[in-house]
C-alpha cells in the first residue's frame, strides 16, 4: 500500500499556478539557498522532480 502524498506537497507549476510566482524565480531562490532541501522542498530521486511544501515555501518567501 503506497502511502497517500502529503497536500502540501507540490510541483513547481502547480506552486506556481496557485502563487503567480513563475518558475524561474522558484529555482532562483532554490539555487541562492533561500528555499533549502529538506525544508523547504524534497526531490524526487527517481525523476529528479521537485516538490515544494507549500507552507513552508510561503512563510519563507513572506518572511514569517
Amino acid at each position: 500500500m503506497k502511502p497517500k502524498p502529503s497536500p502540501n506537497l507540490m510541483t513547481i507549476a502547480k506552486f506556481c499556478q496557485q502563487t503567480g510566482l513563475s518558475e524561474a524565480s522558484l529555482r532562483n531562490e532554490i539555487s541562492r539557498g533561500v528555499l533549502r532541501k529538506g525544508e523547504h522542498y524534497r526531490q524526487k530521486i527517481a525523476r529528479g522532480r521537485i516538490l515544494l511544501d507549500r507552507e513552508a515555501v510561503l512563510k519563507a518567501l513572506t518572511g514569517q
